[in-house]
């Protein structure tokens, strides 16, 4: 066997341990609980969720925003809105924050109502960029509460 080919073979192998070494630690970190500090991420992003959302609500409504540019962030804001819903939906979390992650996916649940109404968007309504407002403010006692 010559010198290149015994390389060959051992980066062959060094990679295939590699790649199952990640495909292991995906598993593991799939199956394992919910911890306070990944309900606490979720609270942070709900929180600069809605702010982005009264964001673009307020930039849609005054017209500094083309028509494109918003429904393609609002529709990308959704997508992250679902994504955090799903990550909040698994059952598996450690016992003493399941009350903050149920209190979690309410706010994720009325964000992502409130940003499929930011779709239907046009005109003055207050009540769209007061509703993020809300929920803001939810989601950050919820983050303050977590931190603690």
């Amino acid at each position: 066997m010559s010198g290149r080919t015994r390389n060959f073979w051992i980066e062959a192998t060094l990679l295939i341990a590699l790649v199952a070494a990640i495909a292991a630690a995906i598993v593991v970190s799939l199956y394992q609980p919910l911890k306070r500090s990944d309900v606490q991420l979720a609270a942070a992003n709900l929180r600069s969720f809605a702010a982005v959302g009264r964001l673009l609500a307020d930039q849609y409504q005054t017209g500094n925003l083309t028509e494109t540019f918003f429904d393609t962030q609002v529709n990308l804001l959704d997508e992250k809105v679902g994504a955090t819903q799903k990550t909040l939906s698994d059952p598996a979390v450690e016992a003493d924050v399941e009350t903050d992650r149920r209190a979690a996916a309410d706010i994720a649940d009325e964000l992502s109502i409130a940003t499929k109404k930011l779709k239907g968007l046009d005109g003055n309504e207050p009540e769209v960029t007061g509703r993020f407002d809300e929920l803001a403010n939810k989601a950050s006692r919820l983050e303050d509460r977590l931190k603690q």
